[in-house]
């Protein structure tokens, strides 16, 4: 046998192990591989995670993984950090609700989608260069669109002027990086209203001192945002009346117009709204309005059965309505923001029904009203 036939089984050989390697490898060596999600660190407090699928993972302790489709949420003095592909991270600050919509890396791309419901974060984007690569943040409507970038955005919140949305940044800042469509600069901020989920204003800029605290400088734009477009309120300056107030003066206000419209249009009620039992409030009277903590009232409906509609408006801050009914739940809402409406049907003994409310935070305000049955 010739010297060269002798190699060929061994050259066979090598080939085989070579290619059983190359099957077996991890797929990010034999090929470019997907990486999807991205880690949670707990600040302090409590942070929760509510998952795509409804279920939620509460209190979420440090090292969970956040997926797309994830909702973290903090709570009062509570604070989280999530980091991303390359050191990009961002940090939210108490009471803020962040929706993932997409995190992932294929190489050098990095895409990173982020919705804020409310509250405020700050933003640390150290390197989206690889080629396609992008970092968004949606707040309200309003869009930031960063490369390399520390920022800050909070929002929306709910002002005189309208929902107010703003951005703060430091030396980093470049026209690379754009806000709402405008191009930052540094030491430079923007505010803008949105409304319905969309662009409602043209941009506010504003500038930011030098050694600034970001989350501070954010926060402060609010203000300088709501005198931008509103200017005083009735002789006292925008943003010297706490949100929760103004919104809970506006929704009384706002209550009382349309019991006045009823009460015109309809003078007589199908059931009477005057409680027969002592120290119970009256169905179709005033809203009751509130803040933090929790708030019990009893309402009387003036009969023992019947349908009834239970409105209420938790405005941005998330608070929760529980109605029972002689120790039976009507209605659980949970934590939620904004308006909701549901029609309750109730049958007993009692025309009494018991109304509480648990304001999530400091600074909440709520309203509610329980309708007359039918």
């Amino acid at each position: 046998m010739s010297h060269r036939n002798r190699l060929v089984p061994a050259a066979r050989l090598g080939l085989c192990l070579l290619m059983l390697a190359l099957i077996t490898l991890p797929a990010n060596v034999a090929h470019a591989q997907v990486n999807q999600g991205a880690t949670l660190t707990i600040l302090r407090g409590q942070v929760a995670i509510v998952r795509s699928d409804g279920s939620a993972l509460q209190p979420a302790p440090s090292g969970s993984t956040v997926n797309a489709g994830d909702e973290i949420r903090t709570i009062a003095k509570a604070g989280a950090l999530i980091t991303f592909f390359s050191g990009t991270e961002i940090e939210l600050g108490e009471e803020t609700i962040l929706v993932v919509n997409q995190v992932t890396k294929q190489g050098d791309k990095i895409d990173i989608s982020l919705r804020q419901v409310l509250g405020a974060t700050v933003n640390r984007v150290q390197s989206v260069a690889g080629t396609g690569s992008s970092y968004q943040i949606e707040a309200g409507g309003a869009v930031a669109l960063v490369r390399g970038t520390t920022f800050a955005i909070v929002g929306p919140v709910t002002t005189s002027a309208g929902n107010v949305v703003t951005v703060a940044c430091l030396a980093d800042c470049s026209p690379a990086t754009t806000f709402a469509g405008c191009p930052m600069a540094p030491f430079m901020g923007i505010g803008v209203l949105t409304e319905g989920g969309k662009l409602d204003s043209d941009c506010a800029t504003f500038s930011v001192d030098r050694g600034a605290d970001l989350f501070n400088a954010a926060f402060e734009a609010v203000t300088a945002t709501e005198q931008h477009f509103q200017g005083d309120t009735n002789g006292v300056p925008a943003g010297q009346i706490a949100p929760g107030q103004r919104q809970e003066i506006d929704a009384r206000h706002d209550q009382e117009q349309r019991n006045d419209q009823k009460d015109q249009k309809d003078p007589v009620q199908a059931v009477s709204n005057t409680p027969s039992t002592p120290g119970a409030h009256p169905c179709n009277s005033a809203t009751n309005s509130g803040g933090f903590g929790v708030t019990t009232t009893v309402h009387d409906l003036g009969r023992t059965s019947g349908t009834f509609n239970f409105s209420f408006d938790a405005l941005t801050i998330p608070d929760r309505f529980e109605v029972i009914y002689q120790g039976h739940t009507l209605l659980d809402t949970g934590f939620v923001s904004f308006t909701g409406s549901h029609a309750l049907t109730y049958s007993g003994s009692s025309t009494l029904v018991t109304v509480i409310v648990t304001g999530s935070t400091s600074g909440t305000a709520w309203n509610y009203t329980v309708a007359c049955p039918t």
